[in-house]
């Protein structure tokens, strides 16, 4: 009521009507009609609305422009064209992307965004040769060529890692190293040398990447995955356990108070005092990991914990921790077979029966499940049975089973 006008109209409203334009005595458009609630008026919405209209990097969000299936513009600002890019890459439609990326490379041609983003679709179309090409443009017009050449050795990092192929032998670490390298000394960053860092680190250089990592503890980025990644270097080079120890403490304790940030570091740490039969300290560690993720760690964790809590004889909780391993992930037989294991142990022998019998039901030809069964049986006195269930296993194969047929014959 400010800066628009609001138009209340006492003709009849049309029968096909939403967006209708209204238009003056001199034909000019005042507004577009919009419906109400009660529908007994006609109203409509001015027409200089439209002028404030702006695209920014959300507005591929936009439920009604999301409608018309058109693909929205490229915003003018670089902050909001690099959100938009972003956001056109987690979208399901590879066409519409590689316009957007067109787009933004035309609008901003000395930026780096969009010849990466472009490198990187044609990697994951397996075109090496047009990603190689497509960076050495960004380093040639690209204002920060100091980006250009870390960009450059991401992507090739990325594929060397986690896509590797035997067809294309242009890409290594060592050409990664190069590019981080080559970034590094145009612009001395941080950044950079944490990338340096951490491809040293991939070529097995572990000595050169630790005392890279030490130094960026003392930078600006300094973090909890600084010194995590320190510590496994010291792991590699099978430095004391006291070094390391120290070095995943700092991990822990970089950035607080503890959150999910830091629970992967305390994961380590607890499995480093597991590896080196320290479990009460494992156990405080898997415990603080397990509050920092809300309860909803995968299943992997909870079987872990059980483990340490089997080692400390803390049974009832270990039985707690199996099964909530086995509601995550019901089609893990090995967990079923230590839940069956373990209530053996404590001579809950009804329940190592029932939990073998599921284990047997989705995995017939694994033996231990058969094995454990028969022991439960035999010890609730049904050794006829237990044979039974001891031959079977002996025919999958298992070592096992002629000395307990023996034994309990």
């Amino acid at each position: 009521m400010k800066d628009f006008t609001y138009y209340i109209f006492s003709s009849k409203q049309p029968e096909v009507a939403e967006g209708y334009p209204f238009i003056n005595q001199q034909g000019e458009v005042i507004g577009f009609l919009k419906h109400t609630k009660n529908k007994d008026e006609v109203t409509a919405t001015d027409a200089a609305l439209t002028n404030t209209f702006e695209l920014n990097g959300l507005s591929m969000n936009n439920t009604t422009l999301r409608q018309t299936q058109i693909r929205i513009a490229m915003p003018k600002d670089i902050e909001n064209a690099r959100l938009t890019l972003m956001m056109a890459g987690q979208k399901n439609d590879s066409a519409k992307y590689v316009a957007y990326i067109e787009d933004f490379i035309k609008l901003f041609p000395h930026a780096v965004d969009g010849y990466a983003a472009k490198a990187q679709n044609e990697v994951n179309a397996r075109h090496y040769e047009e990603a190689v090409a497509c960076m050495e443009e960004a380093i040639a017009k690209a204002d920060n060529k100091d980006e250009a050449h870390s960009s450059y050795a991401t992507l090739i990092f990325n594929k060397t890692i986690y896509q590797p192929d035997s067809l294309f032998q242009n890409w290594t670490l060592e050409k990664a190293l190069e590019e981080a390298t080559a970034a590094n000394k145009l612009n001395p960053q941080p950044v950079y040398q944490h990338q340096q860092a951490r491809i040293l680190y991939n070529l097995g250089k572990y000595e050169q990447a630790y005392h890279l990592f030490q130094e960026l503890t003392r930078s600006e980025i300094r973090n909890g995955e600084i010194f995590y990644e320190a510590a496994q270097c010291k792991m590699q080079m099978k430095a004391p356990r006291e070094e390391v120890m120290e070095l995943l403490d700092s991990a822990v304790n970089a950035q607080l108070p503890l959150t999910t940030i830091s629970a992967p570091y305390v994961l380590a740490r607890g499995r480093m005092n597991d590896a080196n039969k320290e479990y009460r300290k494992a156990l405080i560690d898997y415990n603080l990991y397990d509050s920092l993720m809300n309860g909803r760690a995968d299943a992997e964790f909870y079987y872990l914990r059980f483990k340490c809590e089997s080692n400390l004889r803390s049974y009832q909780q270990a039985l707690n921790d199996i099964a909530h391993a086995i509601l995550i992930n019901r089609g893990e037989p090995l967990y079923y077979a230590e839940m069956a294991s373990l209530q053996l142990k404590v001579k809950y022998f009804e329940d190592a029966i029932k939990t073998s019998d599921m284990c047997i039901a989705i995995a017939p030809n694994y033996t231990d499940p058969y094995i454990i069964k028969g022991v439960a049986l035999a010890e609730s006195g049904k050794k006829e049975e237990a044979i039974e269930i001891f031959n079977r296993a002996k025919e999958l194969g298992d070592e096992r089973a002629d000395s307990l047929i023996e034994k309990y014959k």
